[in-house]
């Protein structure tokens, strides 16, 4: 299970009062978003049974919350290739809290080749402010050294190397 936050690690949670005041979601969904959020357990059950054995929920209501969340961009959720117990599929749960879905006043550059699919579904798996600055990076890179900067690869494939090796830390 992967979960990523921008937030400090210690004995507390710090949340952004952008979810806490979102008036489109349900008091329900905003807790189970703390909860989820706070947890730091990597042992922790993240299937929609545990999520809602953790917050003291059915199973039914975890699942509207999380869908609530996910339809208003504060969670995406990413099917493992593995299957679970019983054949149940596996999802690792990414938050975020801002919307991922808002993009804005954002302006894709103009020497940068990026379809609205290849954008969002970057923007779903890094978030909005780090698309946005290796989007930047890559246009600037452009305009110094040329098409010649990609090597052969389209703006996406760039992009997305470039974001999945920042994840991992190299």
């Amino acid at each position: 299970m992967v979960i990523k936050t921008d937030r400090k690690m210690g004995n507390y949670t710090e949340i952004s009062n952008i979810v806490l005041h979102d008036e489109n979601l349900h008091l329900g969904a905003k807790a189970l978003f703390c909860i989820c959020v706070s947890e730091k357990q990597d042992g922790w059950n993240w299937s929609e049974s545990g999520v809602a054995k953790r917050c003291h929920i059915t199973r039914g209501t975890a699942a509207t919350y999380l869908q609530e969340l996910q339809e208003h961009g504060y969670l995406y959720r990413v099917k493992q290739e593995q299957k679970g117990k019983f054949g149940k599929n596996q999802y690792s749960y990414v938050f975020y809290e801002r919307p991922y879905l808002e993009v804005g006043a954002f302006e894709m550059p103009d020497n940068v080749n990026l379809s609205q699919a290849d954008y969002d579904s970057l923007v779903k798996r890094f978030g909005n402010d780090t698309v946005h600055d290796f989007i930047g990076t890559l246009s600037q890179l452009k305009r110094d050294r040329g098409e010649d900067a990609l090597r052969g690869h389209t703006d996406f494939e760039m992009l997305e190397g470039t974001l999945i090796k920042r994840a991992a830390g190299q």
